[in-house]
């Protein structure tokens, strides 16, 4: 969902014919983004309404076949932080576009980074949001530890993540909330 609320300003308008895009039964609303692999459209559907969908072009697929793979399969209990899959289409060989259906959740949801450059939130709430980022992320996600791992691992990890803050904390829009 980022990617839709990140190219605001990039929506084109576009003249598409109902069901171009089967199997969804309603119609193009307006391409969001256009990657070199890949499009973001908004759509109407008969059953959810207005939905996102992402599809890749005919010269692409396989990282959006990992994409629809790796929300599919995702845990229960970090399904609720994904945007849900509605449908997908993964079959290549007849003809049909790889895509996958999200919910559209509208311009009225912001992104976190969206917030924090515009100092909509004050640093408080923002680090709480950030830490609560993290522990999904690291917690649940993304492992921490590897079995081949050096012992000065750990060490190696926060004296990377140090530097990343401190450069961070040099940018104008970030300097208020690290410091």
């Amino acid at each position: 969902m980022c990617s839709l609320l990140l190219d605001r300003g990039k929506e084109k308008w576009i003249g598409v014919t109902k069901g171009l895009y089967s199997p969804c039964p309603g119609g193009v609303v307006r391409l969001l983004r256009e990657g070199y692999h890949e499009q973001l459209f908004l759509l109407t559907d008969e059953r959810e309404g207005v939905i996102v969908r992402k599809q890749a072009k005919p010269e692409g697929g396989g990282t959006l076949l990992a994409q629809i793979a790796w929300l599919e399969e995702l845990p229960p209990s970090l399904q609720r932080y994904f945007p849900r899959v509605l449908r997908s289409g993964k079959e290549t060989g007849n003809g049909q576009a790889i895509f996958y259906d999200m919910p559209y959740f509208g311009q009225g949801w912001m992104l976190l980074s969206e917030l924090i450059l515009t100092q909509a939130l004050d640093r408080t709430p923002v680090l709480a949001l950030i830490a609560q980022v993290m522990q999904v992320m690291f917690g649940g996600i993304f492992p921490t530890t590897y079995p081949e791992e050096e012992s000065d691992y750990p060490e190696k990890l926060v004296i990377l993540l140090e530097r990343c803050v401190q450069r961070i904390a040099r940018l104008p829009a970030f300097s208020s909330f690290i410091r």
